[in-house]
């Protein structure tokens, strides 16, 4: 049996319901009188009083809530018991077309009305089996699975208009830094030398949070096996909604450092991740000096519209950059030594046009070290909050 069943089980109980526990009883027995096909599909329904609402205030109030899986008919969920409202919770594991447990998206991306198209279209003879509809066309499966498609493709739309509304500040910002660097990406050496991979640029991998740490690395990955007609991955065009969280499916070796900035700047995950080079190649040298030289003020605009609180990066080639054009102020530097090698962290304050910025760079995820190395290194420059 799931954990989640066993705990819901577990609140039904007599020992937690208490004296609620009768009437709680009488009406479960009511309602699963009342909805027989939802009962056959085997949720967990949990009948509770609510004595204080979440602004402290005291209150009589049942709920009832509905706790199954992914893959069910939610068609068959009541939003009304008697006068009674009917939570619809989804738990357990997603299929693999949404996202893992740790990406933080926002809800219509997690949710987007395209993962449950794949989904439907992928498993129907699964959808078909589990809930009991053999004839099921793959129309019915998304309303099923989403308690009416239709609604939930408007849901999705005005969740994505809202965001939109909310962000149309940094939407415009984006979109206008978009345009200088796709006029400064033509005079690049990395887009002149290697125009035919078409490896094109981005500007950043998250939204532009204001004021939060920015975590930086050098210059955006085309990997090995880069698609030459990639055209649509190749060139950024659409504003991104996620915070660095949100990334973590798609975060490659960033995921191996996602925990400690948990541990020790958890306002992180939640911020902005971009990269000092906009352009994209396979390799860190085929960007030039010249490209570097291209591309600072674009970085520059960005980390001054963002006026974060941290800067943090990843990459020892961008520390140099960064120390041989004076930027680097109030600079500490502890040497570290792991593996018969020894590798440097800085700290410090970097200067950003007119603003100084607390500054940090430490060692690249895949870079060899052992952990006891790594984790005196984040030390050296946070306090484990943990």
């Amino acid at each position: 049996m799931e954990k989640w069943r066993k705990l819901i089980r577990k609140n039904n109980s007599p020992s937690e319901l208490g004296e609620n526990f009768q009437e709680a009883e009488k009406i479960l027995k009511r309602f699963k009188a009342k909805h027989p096909e939802l009962i056959a599909l085997k949720p967990e329904i949990e009948v509770f009083k609510i004595i204080e609402d979440k602004d402290g205030n005291q209150c009589d109030i049942w709920t009832i809530s509905v706790y199954r899986p992914f893959l069910f008919d939610g068609r068959l969920v009541p939003e009304i018991f008697e006068c009674i409202k009917v939570n619809d919770i989804i738990m357990g594991q997603f299929p693999k077309e949404f996202p893992s447990e740790n990406a933080g998206l926002p809800l219509e991306d997690w949710f987007a009305p395209e993962r449950y198209q794949k989904f439907a279209e992928n498993n129907i003879s699964l959808i078909r089996q589990t809930l009991l509809k053999p004839d099921m066309t793959v129309n019915e499966a998304l309303d099923a699975l989403t308690g009416g498609f239709e609604k939930h493709l408007a849901w999705a739309k005005k969740m994505r208009e809202e965001r939109i509304e909310e962000n149309k500040e940094q939407i415009a910002f984006f979109n206008e830094l978009l345009k200088k660097t796709e006029i400064v990406f033509r005079k690049s050496d990395v887009y002149n030398k290697y125009k035919e991979e078409n490896w094109g640029y981005s500007v950043t991998a998250t939204y532009l949070k204001k004021k939060s740490p920015v975590i930086v690395g050098f210059n955006w990955g085309a990997g090995n096996n880069w698609k030459k007609d990639n055209t649509i991955e190749a060139i950024q065009n659409d504003y991104p909604f996620s915070p660095f969280n949100g990334l973590y499916d798609e975060l490659g070796s960033f995921k191996k450092v996602v925990t400690l900035f948990h541990e020790y700047l958890p306002q992180a995950t939640y911020g902005v991740q971009t990269n000092f080079c906009f352009f994209r190649s396979q390799y860190e040298h085929q960007i030039s000096q010249h490209d570097k030289e291209l591309c600072a003020p674009l970085f520059e605009e960005l980390i001054n519209y963002l006026e974060p609180s941290k800067l943090i990066t990843f990459s020892n080639s961008l520390n140099g950059y960064f120390n041989q054009k004076g930027k680097i102020k109030a600079k500490q530097v502890l040497n570290i030594q792991s593996k018969n090698k020894t590798f440097n962290v800085t700290k410090g304050r970097i200067l950003i046009k007119d603003k100084e910025i607390d500054y940090f760079n430490l060692p690249h995820p895949n870079y060899p070290i052992t952990t006891e190395a790594r984790l005196k290194a984040w030390d050296f420059c946070f306090e484990r909050m943990y």
